[in-house]
């Protein structure tokens, strides 16, 4: 089983209004989830982040893992 890690973005969708947990998949893809997590902290510092009062929290970068099983290895 091999993991690849992804940028989310937890927040308010602005078309829609829901509060959740978007795969932000222009980021690409890590292997690292040290390098991911680098990356999603460079992102928290850099883009302008703003506290939701509906959803009692701050908008936030995090990452997700994927597991995945390569199908071509035996």
């Amino acid at each position: 089983m091999n993991d690849i890690y992804i940028i989310v973005w937890t927040g308010r969708d602005s078309e829609s209004g829901w509060w959740d947990t978007y795969p932000c998949y222009n980021y690409g893809y890590f292997t690292s989830k040290d390098s991911a997590q680098e990356f999603a902290d460079i992102l928290n510092k850099t883009e302008p982040r703003e506290y939701d009062e509906d959803a009692d929290d701050m908008e936030t970068y995090g990452i997700q893992v994927i597991h995945y099983e390569n199908p071509y290895k035996k």
